[in-house]
Parts: C-alpha cells; sequence; structure tokens
C-alpha cells in the first residue's frame, strides 16, 4: 500500500460475531491484532453468535438492518463465509452490495462446500450459487486444491485469489517430546472425527497404557462420554471445554501430539497454532491438509474414518521421542515460513488495491 496515501481503504466487513468459537472470528480477531482497523477504514458487523435460534434470528435480523444504513458510506464489502445456514444468510447482504456497485469480496472458508454444492444444492440452487459468486469481484479461498474446485465449478479462475490462513508465531520454545499426551481442538461433533478419535484411543491405550487424550471444545460431549464408557477408557480422556488464548498454550506445551481427524476442513486455525508450537500433527488428509503436512517424511495423515489408521500412526509416534522432536521442529519451521501471519494484512491490503 502506499504510504504516502493519505485515505484509507473504507472497508465494511461481514462474518460471524468475533466472540464465536471457530475458525472464522480466529482469523478476523488476528486481523484486528495485526491492526486492520489502522491500516482500513473498517466496520465489522456481526451475523450470527453462539446460543440459541432466536438470538441467531435476532443476530441476524439486526446484522441486515446495520448493513442496509451502512453500505453506502463504504467503498468494499468483504463477507466471510460458509456453507449452508451461512451462504444463505450472507447471498442476500452480497446481492445489495452488488446492486449498489460496490466492490465485493467473498472470502470462502467452507471446508465442505464441494459436498454442499454437489449434494445439498438442487440444480437450479447450484445455478444461482454461481451467479452470487460471479458477480462478485474477487473470491477468497483458503488454498491452491480450493482454487482447482471452484476455478473448475464455480466461478472464472481470474476472479479466485489463494489466502492461506496464517497465525501469530510467539518465539518458538524448545520442549518435551517423551509424554503420551493428545491434543484436540474444536468443535466436538462427528464430523469432526471426535469418534473417530476416541476409538482410536482405545486401541492406543491397550499398546500405551499411559497416553491421554484432553478434548478441547464444545459439542456432542454427552455421546463421547457414552462412547468412552463403552469402550472402558474413560481414566484416559479429559475434558477441558472451550478454552482461552493463555490456557490453550499450556495444553499446547503439556501435549506432544496433535491430533485432528476431519472429514471436512479449509486450513483448520487450530492445526497451524499447534504446528507453531512445536506439535506434531497426525489429520485426516482433507482440505488443505495435505499442503500443510505434504514435505514430511514420515505419514501423518489419515483417510477420514479409518481409526486403525490414526491409532497406528499415533502409537509409532509415541515410541519414538527423537522422532517427535524432529518432527516438532519441523513444524514450527514450516509454520514460520510458511504460514506466519506477518504478511497477512500486506496480502489483504494487496487484493484491497486490485479491486
Amino acid at each position: 500500500m502506499d504510504e504516502n496515501a493519505n485515505t484509507k481503504f473504507k472497508v465494511l466487513m461481514v462474518g460471524p460475531d468475533r466472540s464465536v468459537k471457530g475458525g472464522i472470528s480466529s482469523l478476523v480477531n488476528m486481523y484486528y491484532k495485526l491492526g486492520i482497523d489502522e491500516i482500513c477504514d473498517l466496520k465489522y458487523i456481526s451475523t450470527m453468535r453462539d446460543g440459541s435460534k432466536t438470538r441467531k434470528v435476532i443476530t441476524a435480523l439486526l446484522a441486515y438492518v446495520n448493513f442496509f444504513f451502512s453500505v453506502r458510506n463504504y467503498d468494499i464489502v468483504h463477507v466471510h463465509m460458509s456453507a449452508d445456514t451461512s451462504y444463505f444468510r450472507k447471498k442476500l447482504i452480497i446481492k445489495a452490495a452488488v446492486r449498489l456497485t460496490k466492490k465485493v469480496v467473498i472470502h470462502e472458508h467452507c471446508g465442505f462446500f464441494d459436498e454442499f454444492f454437489y449434494k445439498r444444492c438442487t440444480g437450479r440452487q447450484r445455478e444461482r450459487v454461481r451467479s452470487i459468486f460471479s458477480s462478485v469481484d474477487k473470491v477468497i479461498v483458503l488454498s491452491d486444491a480450493w482454487k482447482k474446485f471452484y476455478a473448475e465449478n464455480i466461478c472464472s479462475e481470474s476472479m479466485i485469489a489463494v489466502a492461506n490462513n496464517n497465525v501469530i508465531c510467539s518465539d518458538y520454545v524448545e520442549k518435551e517430546y517423551t509424554d503420551s499426551n493428545i491434543l484436540f481442538l474444536g468443535h466436538i461433533t462427528k464430523d469432526k472425527g471426535i469418534i473417530d478419535l476416541i476409538t482410536a484411543m482405545a486401541a492406543i491405550v491397550k499398546k500405551i497404557p499411559d497416553a491421554r487424550l484432553f478434548i478441547g471444545g464444545v459439542g456432542e460431549i454427552e455421546q463421547c462420554r457414552y462412547l468412552l464408557k463403552e469402550l472402558d477408557i474413560e481414566d484416559s480422556t479429559e475434558f477441558l471445554g472451550w478454552i482461552g488464548e493463555e490456557e490453550k498454550e499450556s495444553y499446547f506445551n503439556k501435549c506432544s501430539i496433535f491430533a485432528l481427524p476431519s472429514y471436512y476442513e479449509g486450513m483448520p486455525m487450530s492445526l497451524l497454532e499447534a504446528m507453531a508450537h512445536g506439535m506434531v500433527p497426525v489429520a485426516a488428509n482433507v482440505g488443505a491438509i495435505p499442503e500443510i503436512l505434504e514435505s514430511f517424511d514420515i505419514k501423518l495423515m489419515h483417510s477420514p474414518g479409518d481409526t486403525s489408521e490414526l491409532s497406528e500412526i499415533v502409537i509409532s509416534l509415541i515410541n519414538d521421542t527423537p522422532m517427535k522432536a524432529r518432527i516438532g521442529k519441523k513444524s514450527a519451521d514450516i509454520i514460520r515460513h510458511h504460514y506466519s501471519a506477518e504478511n497477512t494484512l500486506e496480502n489483504l491490503v494487496s487484493i484491497y488495491e486490485k479491486l
């Protein structure tokens, strides 16, 4: 951005509330930490908050009112979007911004947009999705793999920009890798692979009795407790709830393995954060995860739903402390060189400039 410029980009940004527990909110909060509100004349409108359906409906209605009273004062409308209800909420805002001839950016974060598009949308709805995406000025996706999908199915390749999720990296601190602790962070749902991870944990504990699984997040906890009891591994697992930044740091240091056996992912912030802290990643080969882990010379990825493969990878890692240490150090190096937040705002401003 021109340092001598006297005016800031006037950006109206739309997405989930910054208090929402999830990857989009984490990214937006990182923008603020990096000073986006100093670079841009920025207003952020929350379209969704955690809570009851009534609260979510009220939040969406208030967001529409706020948007329509505000949008004429801004030049760029930057919409953070997923699929399903997120898409249907945001498409009204996108269509209105396009009609008002604003420069519109769709920032697509969904890890299952391909399934949403082909399995959950009718033929007519798919044409409407294409129409919405093709009407805007720029579509931001999280990886080269997602760029290929959108270019082949949704909109022109010339409209698409790849912007990896990034994380703020603290100074790397050497950590111990002698523990047998496994950490999971995220929404506790079947799609995040938590049932598979608990199932794999039963096999892991048989080989490594002191292995321990820490589960951070909210969601289907009672179903998980029932499965743990059924597998007789309740003493090997601890639920942490949704943990804040300081507590998260302590578990990044306490555990050497980070497990994310999801069925769908975009580019998971939790995985990037864990790797930045030198944790050893074990994840399903979905979304952008293969791009993140492709340079490792040891198997760290498994097929979604393959609990045997998952347990075998974890067991082999726990049994080889020097290998864990080598992988953990490389994990931190990868994040610092390729996914550090240093260039995040520069890349975003570059997209704004090109509009």
